[in-house]
């Protein structure tokens, strides 16, 4: 497939030799590597309109999204993990230098269009932030036994929940920290009827 035209419940789909193949819905299983091709490589498959509403990256800002379906003019990039501690002393004029190098990676650019386009750059930086420390976790080889401690209540008394804790697949998510901060608190009701 060369190009993917589509709207709402429509989808075209254009192949190498220029037939058009028409349905409601479309599931695209292409490799990661074919999903982030430029423009110029072979296996790139051009959406139309553009379905740039999340981005995967090798770069050091690991995801990239938009607001979309709303239009509002705002990408957030995510600096999370290993390259967030690396980078978390650097001034925000330093990361948002680093997110345009990124992002000019990504899209086969040259940074000075990023530059010129860019009307505002704002940097959160959980990393130091005093009431986060980082924020939103990440399995480690350790996690499953620290879980197994944090999540056992301390004589029914003190609990802990939290998207750290979660067991469920989002790790990290807003959704995974409310199922387990209810779960919890279910545990905690519990205690009462005992």
């Amino acid at each position: 497939m060369k190009e993917i035209r589509w709207k709402q419940d429509n989808v075209e789909v254009i192949d190498s030799n220029s037939k058009i193949f028409s349905a409601q819905k479309i599931l695209i299983t292409v490799p990661l590597g074919v999903l982030q091709s430029k423009p110029n490589e072979e296996a790139h498959n051009n959406f139309s309109p553009p379905i740039l509403g999340f981005l995967i990256s090798d770069t050091p800002f690991t995801a990239w999204w938009t607001q979309l379906p709303d239009k509002t003019p705002l990408l957030t990039g995510w600096l999370a993990g290993p390259n967030a501690k690396k980078n978390k002393n650097k001034s925000d004029d330093e990361l948002i230098a680093i997110a345009l190098e990124a992002l000019s990676y990504i899209f086969n650019t040259n940074e000075s269009f990023f530059t010129k386009n860019l009307r505002a750059g704002k940097v959160v930086n959980w990393q130091t932030d005093p009431y986060s420390l980082g924020a939103y976790s990440y399995a480690t080889l350790e996690s499953i036994n620290a879980k197994k401690v944090l999540t056992k209540p301390v004589e029914e008394t003190i609990f802990f929940a939290g998207e750290a804790l979660s067991e469920g697949v989002a790790m990290a998510t807003l959704e995974e920290a409310l199922a387990n901060g209810t779960k919890t608190a279910k545990d905690m009701l519990d205690c009462f009827k005992n």
